[in-house]
């Protein structure tokens, strides 16, 4: 089968740095390939990922702007009848897909941040049973019209690559993520100082919560109990997440799906995390960590870290996450609309 990925235009697949969608686009073209399919792409120009058969650029850089999306949306009409794939898998805008009418062939349409209801009513009743529409977690649908239209399948991570450490011991706490208050950084902090255990946090500044790091993260950091390391490639992320006691998840607000939570199991490092968002569809309290729902709650039964299984976190992390799981997982959706449910 030869299958089109589409991803907005903004960020190269891989991402140079961060991306969360582009790096799932990425190992996702690796999976399928080793599935036996032909993977083409649609992306930023100087995506370089050698996981396609072929790549196609995007004309227009911005995904928002109707000029942009009439642009991209004629490019994606061009490729689309060039390479006559059998599959589209759209991670990119879903407000393409008119331009492609007449195209008789499967739609998986994938949603990894707020789903519109109108846009996807609408697609759905002008596409039918060749759209099939996704998000990563389940959390994101179930309050829409229709959520019997829709199945739930989870980003996934290079589980060959992260692994549990062979001979270092685990010896702190890991925040990973942008430095900002919904992901929860100053709940990491208190966390951290609350159980005297170490934390190492890693992550970038945006320039426009530079003075909340500044004013209100900084001060803590002493370099001893509370440390920042700053942005981390895929290496140093491995070496954070390998040593960490347990990994914090104290967000505030509903996150789409996180997948440093499943790099983390990958690591063999339990979960530690507030019950919002993607939470409770990735986190099983007890098993693969724990989940409150304060940080109080949290404080007092985290000396149940020391009684989880690092290969069973590690074992949940391949099981689920693994690329190969999750690319058979969305073919899957092809012969079974039921079968995620």
């Amino acid at each position: 089968m030869k299958i089109l990925i589409t991803v907005d235009p903004e960020i190269p697949v891989p991402p140079k740095l961060y991306g969360g969608i582009e790096r799932v686009v990425h190992q996702l073209g690796q999976g399928y390939q080793s599935l036996g399919h032909e993977v083409i792409l649609l992306a930023h120009p100087e995506s370089n990922s050698t996981n396609f058969h072929q790549r196609h650029a995007w004309p227009a850089l911005k995904s928002r702007g109707t000029r942009n999306i009439y642009t991209n949306a004629k490019k994606l009409r061009h490729v689309v009848k060039s390479e006559q794939p059998d599959l589209i898998h759209s991670f990119s805008r879903i407000a393409y897909l008119p331009f492609i009418w007449e195209f008789k062939g499967a739609i998986i349409q994938t949603f990894q941040r707020k789903i519109s209801n109108t846009t996807t009513r609408l697609a759905k009743n002008f596409f039918g049973e060749r759209l099939h529409l996704t998000a990563c977690g389940r959390h994101m649908f179930q309050s829409l019209s229709k959520p019997e239209h829709w199945s739930a399948v989870p980003n996934c991570c290079d589980t060959e690559f992260l692994t549990q450490p062979t001979t270092t011991g685990r010896t702190h706490l890991a925040f990973l993520g942008r430095i900002e208050p919904i992901k929860g950084i100053l709940e990491a902090i208190k966390f951290a100082q609350s159980v005297q255990t170490p934390l190492v946090i890693a992550g970038n500044i945006e320039p426009e919560w530079e003075s909340f790091f500044e004013n209100e993260v900084k001060p803590h950091i002493d370099g001893t109990l509370i440390q920042y390391i700053g942005t981390v490639d895929d290496i140093a992320k491995r070496n954070l997440l390998s040593g960490a006691i347990g990994f914090l998840m104290l967000i505030q607000w509903e996150e789409p799906f996180g997948i440093v939570m499943a790099e983390a199991l990958a690591c063999g490092a339990p979960v530690i995390a507030l019950n919002r968002g993607s939470v409770p569809e990735i986190v099983e309290h007890g098993i693969n960590g724990i989940v409150g729902d304060s940080i109080a709650s949290l404080i007092q039964t985290y000396p149940l870290v020391d009684k989880i299984s690092e290969q069973v976190c590690r074992m949940d992390a391949v099981n689920r996450f693994s690329i190969d799981a999750v690319a058979s997982l969305y073919l899957k959706i092809l012969t079974s609309n039921d079968a995620l449910k």
